[in-house]
Parts: structure tokens; sequence; C-alpha cells
């Protein structure tokens, strides 16, 4: 009998180290799945330019997550900001590249320009910036 009850709570104990972990391991599964954009820099700073000129900047970013990453936008606030976006799949561990450009023609003062991607990620939009200042002549 003593034998019995020992295998019983044996087995009890078992079952709930095993149950227990299932549960911490489910959440941290979920999480990982998915295309993650991680960027080197999230924001450009330009420093001082002149009004009329053209700034140019390429972001670079790695595919962290653990499927292929699609972006399907990416746009500003304006049409002095346009960037080029790549349109095939980057896989997991892929790096590419964001180009840039700002036209700060009619532009004075602080500029502070966000650029916003939309991608298969969680969250679904992901933004960085350009940044500086624009003087007039």
């Amino acid at each position: 009998m003593k034998n019995l009850t020992l295998l019983l709570i044996a087995l009890l104990v078992g079952i709930q180290s095993f149950a227990q972990g299932a549960k911490t391991e489910s959440p941290a599964i979920v999480a990982a799945d998915g295309a993650v954009m991680t960027f080197t820099e999230k924001t450009f700073e330009y420093g001082k330019v002149k009004q009329g000129d053209v700034v140019e900047h390429t972001f670079t970013f790695e595919n962290t997550g653990n499927a292929p990453l699609l972006i399907t936008n990416a746009k500003s606030t304006c049409g002095c900001t346009v960037p080029i976006y790549p349109k095939s799949p980057i896989l997991p561990g892929e790096t590419e590249e964001i180009k840039v450009r700002f036209n700060t023609k009619g532009k004075q003062g602080k500029q502070k320009k966000p650029i916003m991607i939309e991608a298969n990620t969680t969250p679904k939009t992901t933004v960085v910036y350009i940044e500086g200042e624009v003087e007039t002549e």
C-alpha cells in the first residue's frame, strides 16, 4: 500500500510539472512567430541644409523574425519625402534597405519627417524619421 501511495504521488507531481512546462512554453512560441523588422537606427539627423537641397539617406534593417517579411507600403506625410522599399519578401536573417529622399524646396526651420512602413509584422506599422534644419539664404 505504501508503494502504491508513493507511486501515485510521483505520478501526480510528474503530471503537474509537465502541465506547468507546457503552459510556460506556449506563449513564448506564439510571441516569437512572424516577421520582425529590426533597424540599425530609427532616426537619421541630417543637421543643417540649405533650402532646395535634397537629403538622401538609407535605413538598414534585418528580418530578425522567423517568417518572411513582406513590406506592403512605405509613405510619409507629404510628397517632399519619398521612400523606396524592397517589394520582394525578405527571408529571416536577411538585411535590406529603405532609401529615403527629402526635398527641402519650400521648407524652412526644423523638420522631422516620419516614414511609415507597413508590413506583415506586429505591430503592422513601423516608423522611422529623418530630421534636421532647413536654412533659408
